[in-house]
């Protein structure tokens, strides 16, 4: 059906504003004020999937008192609208007070919310969330109504996606920043201690997260040797030896593979999550060490809450595994060149009392 000339203007200044927004968060919240004022509707909100797919977390809500917005966030699973909106569908409450898919009903009542119209937020087939109107007494939805929601929905889904693709831009701006940062402090120095440190310290910082901790490879005993740690306990430090036999995601991470754990205390690859839950770890990155193709040991980091790491956050921490690990030859060689050339000269000194003693007797 097509859409009336009031509605089609609606759009084309709701657009306007989209572009002048100049963030994510002023996107979203563009979106529902406009969406509430031109449908004439009580309130807006919208709701965007977390890393998981599996929550709705409130990312810009109009018209909704706090106390009503307090419920969130909505777990997919228990939302039977957001799951058919998130499937594609158009989901019509004509009576939020009644109807037995609506999981809110006691909390619409208190907020005067009368009906509801809920759509699915996607691009490219993916779904990103969903976005709901709110109207104050029961009514039913007209053919219009629901193609101009469509239609904007559609829009804002284009517009959120294009703020998602600017806001990694920049922040893989930043990040390269951080790490070209990074690996010039760490091979400004050539003590092996320092470079270990700085590492740890800027590995955590670089992805944001609590801790971080290098392990060097024992070739003889197959143990992964304590290097360096950033964030965590003595005690946690403590817990034990780590040997590849023994340590899945270590041995996984030695193969090449930058290996991530959504959450230590269910994940059976873990060899102490009794400890880890006690220290407050949940997630956990390993990135590999490597000189010359071969394998020296690992770089982890550590979360205080369930994260699952981008893609771009891998390529992050191998890209510090591998400065780390270029940075700690260099302090070797210079350490071993240093002492070859010490041995040199002692060697040098040892020999002259003879040259001296052949000198002074030929005289």
């Amino acid at each position: 059906m097509a859409l009336e000339k009031e509605q089609c203007l609606a759009l084309f200044e709701i657009s306007k504003s989209l572009v002048s927004a100049r963030n994510l968060p002023a996107i979203l919240q563009v979106i529902v004020k406009d969406a509430t004022e031109a449908t004439k509707a009580k309130a807006s909100s919208i709701r965007l999937l977390d890393e998981t797919g599996k929550v709705l977390k409130r990312a810009a809500a109009y018209g909704l008192s706090d106390a009503y917005l307090k419920k969130d966030p909505v777990e997919v699973k228990e939302s039977p609208v957001d799951q058919a909106a998130l499937n594609g569908e158009v989901v019509t409450i004509e009576d939020a007070a009644s109807d037995p898919r609506w999981q809110y009903r006691d909390e619409s009542r208190q907020e005067g919310i009368g009906s509801v119209l809920t759509l699915g937020l996607s691009i490219r087939d993916e779904a990103l969330g969903t976005i709901r109107l709110y109207f104050t007494h029961p009514r039913k939805f007209s053919e219009t109504e629901i193609e101009f929601m469509r239609a904007l929905a559609g829009l804002g889904s284009v517009a959120i996606d294009g703020a998602r693709a600017f806001e990694r831009s920049e922040r893989r701006c930043a990040d390269l920043i951080i790490l070209n940062q990074a690996a010039e402090e760490i091979n400004m120095t050539l003590n092996p201690s320092e470079v270990l440190n700085l590492a740890t310290r800027n590995a955590a910082r670089l992805i944001g997260v609590k801790a971080s901790l290098i392990r060097l490879l024992d070739e003889k005993t197959g143990a992964l040797k304590l290097a360096a740690a950033y964030g965590l306990s003595d005690e946690y430090l403590k817990k034990g030896p780590v040997e590849i036999k023994e340590s899945p995601i270590d041995w996984q991470a030695l193969k090449g593979e930058v290996v991530a754990i959504t959450d230590v205390r269910e994940d059976p690859r873990w060899e102490y999550p009794e400890e880890a839950k006690k220290e407050g770890i949940v997630s956990v990155m390993v990135a590999p060490m490597f000189i010359k193709n071969k394998a020296v040991g690992v770089l982890r980091i550590y979360t205080a809450e369930p994260r699952i790491f981008l893609p771009e956050e891998k390529e992050l921490l191998k890209a510090m595994a591998r400065h780390t690990a270029i940075a700690i030859e260099n302090a070797r060689l210079y350490d071993l060149a240093v002492k070859s050339h010490n041995e040199l000269i002692q060697e040098v000194w040892r020999g002259l009392p003879d040259v001296w003693s052949s000198v002074t007797g030929a005289a």
